[in-house]
């Protein structure tokens, strides 16, 4: 039975408090503890106390069990008034019915012993909106499970001013899934002076709204409704006048907003300052001697304020004779997600542990949404999001069970189409899955990884919306040792790391795929790795892990015959010559890479080698030969129309021309033909007045892999190389479909 199972009174007089005494008297004579009375009752033995000490009635159930547990009447047991018992005179009574007010309603849990943190803005923005509003104030909050609604309620029940703005005293209802309602509002109504006789009259859940209301009148109460987990629930208390106001938690965001309208307030996670603030509070010695380590165990937990709590008082508990060696253990236990789940403090301190409170949220959900939510925490939880479709496709089930989720709290919308999930709630989800379970996940995730890479390789804001997520399908391809996968995927991801500088994952993934195509035997696929292993190191600029990459590319670019990725290697190393000022050590090297492009027929190779061959030229002193390199280059990249190769020739043919003392413009007739009807299209003006005839380095570049920014006279201006594979149409700057 839960708490609302029993009647409260108004606080007791002396005469039934001796009546009560029966009832100890009657236990101590079958020699019985509290808790053994209370497990053969089925309640607890905080209620037999309160029993024994006449400050509530059991209801008529336990009066039952009570009666045919020890073979005595009511009376006998001082359940009942009994009649040979001295009455109370007419002025006791009176000064009882005077004293009832203010309400103080002995269910109002104790206020917290640790101060609130990180919670101002929103208690005042509470207590604005509980003072300044005339008719009947309505106030809900909502979110997560242990997001501490209870603790901002029971804040507000203690306040100094909203007691003096309500002074007729407060009613709190601890509702839950499913409440006594009866037994709620019985018990209300003794406390508010409804005598036994009229109470049992009352059996319906309307008669007794119909006269707690008549009863409160014009009395200014609030009303907590702490838990609420049904808009008729919290409806049917809503038993006060005119003058009274309402504050109701719940998880639920649509009970919130159909109870409170504008008045629903989310209450969100603590920021990481707070949540380290509130650690101190609890474990001051703790945060002080590892610090760092708390603020990874803070952003493990989410800012959840319940977690947060629990795992403070264990740190308390378990340091408090200082010891490191203490400390240490309990950090290391409590990186591990079940055992931060499974923390718990004692009963009579009223925290019941994360996984506990989880349960019943989940208790309340279908099969279908259970699977949902333990499925969705292979995906990655806050900060990060993801997206409607990968929702669907990991967990195997329509919007319709995300609807369920998010309605129920649990998942929460961050945009269009895109879900985040609380770390908290992907620990206890994960906990659920089993290993054949959690393989079926990780399987689809990688599905999903690829075919979402694949469909949007040429598109680099769509694939850096979703990173996160394909981040975590390669990590269940590690995971599952699924090397092909991972491999494929890889090759996806590669050149749109390199695009926005994500060198540290590029670096990590590259590494393990070049060992994955090894143990496959995949040598085409393992000279694509080396190579951009070494675009990779050219962009951070550590040449010689460069030249090691492009060599390495190279040398088995050769083995297997590929015409395109001997270019590619050939162009790597040149491209880490020039930046070693090293102009003579790759002439031969550059001669044999445009001569095969030629043979092939590569045009965009042809293009990319002459570019940089033009350069070397013109730092040997060959500027004609330099110049008539950069022009055919010129030409090749326009008629594959790659503009962006276009874009760089022209200004290395700048360049060029301002080192030859002819000023910032670009002549039509040393670009080539045609370059009148070009340069406009590229933004760029050939008429003296224009002041300069092509455009400066940082405009060309802006927002690509590298930009040329204060590039001296005579450098040049380098394409982004990214792979293309022989279906894909140049120009793009971007991937094409990479196929195995």
């Amino acid at each position: 039975m839960s708490e609302h199972s029993f009647s409260r009174t108004a606080p007791p007089a002396s005469s039934l408090a001796s009546l009560r005494a029966r009832l100890q008297q009657a236990r101590h004579q079958r020699h019985w503890s509290q808790q053994e009375l209370a497990d053969l009752l089925g309640t607890t033995p905080l209620n037999i106390s309160r029993w024994e000490h006449g400050l509530t009635t059991p209801n008529p159930y336990f009066r039952h069990k009570l009666r045919d547990l020890f073979g005595k009447s009511e009376i006998e047991l001082g359940l009942r008034s009994d009649p040979t018992f001295p009455a109370s005179t007419h002025a006791e009574q009176q000064e009882r019915s005077a004293s009832r007010f203010p309400l103080v309603d002995p269910f109002l849990p104790l206020p917290a012993a640790v101060p609130l943190v990180g919670r101002a803005g929103l208690l005042g923005e509470l207590k604005r909106q509980l003072h300044d509003t005339r008719a009947i104030a309505l106030s809900a909050l909502h979110g997560l499970p242990g997001v501490g609604k209870t603790a901002l309620a029971l804040e507000l029940a203690y306040d100094g001013e909203l007691r003096e703005h309500y002074p007729d005293g407060l009613l709190w209802a601890a509702l839950g899934p499913q409440p006594n309602l009866i037994g709620l509002l019985s018990r209300w109504g003794q406390l508010l002076g409804i005598q036994e006789d009229e109470a049992a009259h009352l059996s319906t859940l309307e008669t007794w709204t119909r006269i707690l209301r008549a009863t409160i009148g014009y009395r200014r109460l609030l009303i907590v409704l702490d838990d609420a987990w049904n808009l008729e629930h919290a409806l049917a208390c809503q038993v006060g006048g005119p003058q009274c106001a309402y504050v109701l938690t719940t998880r639920l965001p649509q009970l919130a907003q159909s109870f409170a309208l504008n008045a629903a307030y989310t209450v969100e996670t603590l920021e990481e300052e707070a949540s380290l603030e509130l650690l101190r509070q609890l474990a001051p010695w703790a945060v002080e001697q590892a610090e760092e380590r708390m603020q990874t165990l803070v952003q493990a937990m989410g800012g959840l304020p319940l977690a947060l709590s629990l795992v403070g008082h264990t740190l308390r508990q378990q340091t408090h004779d200082r010891q490191p060696r203490r400390l240490r253990t309990t950090l290391e236990r409590l990186q591990n997600r079940l055992a931060r789940l499974q923390l718990g403090q004692p009963p009579a301190l009223g925290q019941r542990s994360l996984q506990e409170i989880l349960n019943s949220s989940a208790e309340q959900l279908t099969a279908e949404a259970r699977h949902a939510w333990a499925a969705l925490s292979i995906l990655p939880a806050r900060p990060h999001s993801f997206s409607e479709e990968a929702a669907q496709t990991v967990s195997g089930q329509g919007v319709e069970i995300l609807d369920e989720l998010s309605d129920a709290g649990m998942l929460e919308a961050v945009g269009p189409e895109r879900y985040t999930f609380h770390q908290v709630l992907a620990d206890y989800g994960r906990a659920q899955l089993t290993t054949e379970e959690e393989q079926a996940v990780r399987r689809r995730l990688i599905d999903y990884s690829l075919r979402y890479a694949q469909e949007h390789n040429e598109h680099y804001t769509a694939l850096e919306e979703e990173t996160s997520v394909l981040r975590a399908g390669l990590e269940a391809c590690a995971h599952l040792s699924a090397e092909a996968e991972l491999l494929r995927l890889v090759l996806v991801l590669a050149p749109c790391w390199r695009a926005h500088g994500n060198h540290a994952q590029a670096g990590e993934w590259l590494h393990l795929a070049g060992e994955a195509a090894r143990q496959l035997g995949w040598a085409r696929e393992e000279v694509r790795i080396r190579l951009e292993q070494g675009e990779v190191a050219l962009q951070r600029g550590d040449y010689e892990q460069a030249t090691l990459g492009y060599e390495q590319g190279l040398a088995l670019a050769r083995r297997v015959d590929d015409a395109e990725y001997i270019c590619w290697g050939i162009h790597g190393i040149c491209w880490v010559a020039y930046k070693r000022r090293r102009y003579d050590q790759v002439e031969q090297l550059l001669h044999e890479g445009l001569t095969l492009a030629r043979q092939q027929e590569l045009m965009e190779w042809q293009a990319e080698l002459l570019q940089i061959s033009g350069v070397f030229m013109e730092k040997q002193g060959k500027i004609e030969q330099g110049l008539a390199s950069l022009q055919e280059g010129l030409q090749l990249a326009r008629h594959i129309n790659d503009y962006y190769l276009t874009c760089t020739l022209f200004n290395n043919l700048g360049v060029f021309h301002h080192s030859l003392g002819e000023g910032n413009r670009l002549s039509s007739q040393r670009a080539g033909p045609g370059a009148a009807t070009w340069l406009p299209s590229l933004g760029v003006s050939d008429s003296p007045e224009s002041g300069h005839a092509y455009p400066p380095a940082r405009r060309l570049h802006a927002g690509r892999a590298e930009v040329a920014g204060g590039t001296q006279p005579g450098s040049p201006t380098r394409h982004p190389r990214i792979y293309r594979s022989r279906a894909h149409q140049p120009g793009r700057g971007c991937p094409g479909t990479w196929e195995l």
